[in-house]
């Protein structure tokens, strides 16, 4: 069996601030919404300051990214989410585009 491969997508929401239990309903909302099977769902990895990093698998990156700019309202608020970039590992992630 071939080893799973992740990619992390960094992202940034514009407008209120945004809880991470909101964040975490729309990603599952968007997992249930596309259909995906249980092993290709959405998962937060990492979520502060209105600026988030998800786990996906390496085939859906393209699809996830479209989905992620695709957000226009978390928990009732109008937000603007726009990805900021992908890594294959959190490390690498958090380093590039969080934490610089």
């Amino acid at each position: 069996m071939k080893q799973k491969r992740f990619r992390y997508v960094v992202f940034k929401i514009s407008g209120d601030e945004v809880v991470k239990r909101e964040m975490i309903r729309t990603l599952n909302a968007l997992s249930r919404d596309e259909a995906l099977e249980e092993s290709h769902r959405l998962m937060l990895v990492h979520f502060e300051d209105n600026t988030g990093l998800v786990r996906c698998r390496h085939t859906m990156k393209e699809r996830v990214i479209e989905l992620m700019n695709g957000i226009m309202s978390i928990g009732g608020r109008d937000v603007d989410v726009k990805t900021v970039g992908t890594s294959g590992t959190i490390k690498a992630a958090l380093s590039k585009y969080i934490w610089k």
